[in-house]
C-alpha cells in the first residue's frame, strides 16, 4: 500500500471488492472501450447469468464482435444451471471449452491488444448469479499498470496456458 499525507491508499494496479465482486470484471469488460484479444474464464461453476444486468449471452456476443479468442476452464457440469451455462457457450465458434476436476480457482483475464488495456480478476466468485451478487465473495481486480503489468502477465501464463495443457484438463469443445 503507499502512504500519502498519512493516509494509506490502495496502489493503482490493484482493487480490492467484497461485494458484487465477479460483477466488477463483467462490468469493465462490458462497458470499457477495450477490444481484447482473448478472454480467460476459470471457474468450477459458470451459469447463464440469466436475470443478470449482464448475461453470459451478452459476454460471448460481446466478444464475437470483437474477435476475442474465449478460453474456459470449468468442472464438468453436474447440475442443470451449469448444464445450460455449457451448452450456449458451445454455440459460440470463438470459444475453448475445457474441463477440469480439480479446479477450484476462479480467475478472470481480459487480455487486450496492448499490454496496458489488460485486467485479471481473481477471488472466490464463481460465474454464477451467486458469485456475481448474492454471496459474500472477495476479490481483487489487477490492472496493468506498474507492478500489476508482471503480476498480469503470470496469471496469464497460467490461466491461458499452463491450466489450459494440465493433464487434468480435458478438450470439450475448440474454438472454429
Amino acid at each position: 500500500m503507499h502512504k500519502s499525507r498519512g493516509q494509506t491508499k490502495e496502489p493503482p494496479f490493484l482493487r480490492v471488492y467484497t461485494k458484487n465482486t465477479v460483477e466488477q470484471f463483467i462490468i469493465r469488460y462490458m462497458q470499457g472501450s477495450v477490444r481484447a484479444q482473448s478472454l480467460i474464464l476459470v471457474s468450477p461453476f459458470i451459469s447463464t447469468l440469466e436475470g443478470e444486468t449482464y448475461t453470459l449471452k451478452a459476454i460471448l456476443k460481446r466478444a464475437e464482435k470483437d474477435r476475442t479468442r474465449v478460453y474456459v476452464v470449468t468442472g464438468e457440469p453436474a447440475a442443470e444451471y451449469q448444464v445450460q451455462g455449457i451448452e450456449l457457450m458451445k454455440q459460440f465458434p470463438g470459444v475453448e471449452i475445457r474441463y477440469n476436476s480439480e479446479i477450484h480457482a476462479k480467475l478472470y483475464i481480459c487480455w487486450g491488444r496492448e499490454l496496458e488495456e489488460s485486467f485479471a480478476f481473481f477471488g472466490s466468485g464463481n460465474l454464477t448469479s451467486g458469485g456475481l451478487r448474492y454471496n459474500l465473495e472477495l476479490g481483487m481486480m489487477i490492472l496493468a499498470r506498474g507492478d500489476g503489468k508482471n503480476i498480469l502477465k503470470v496469471l496469464y501464463q497460467w490461466g491461458s496456458f499452463d491450466l489450459r495443457t494440465a493433464s487434468t484438463s480435458t478438450l470439450v469443445k475448440s474454438i472454429s
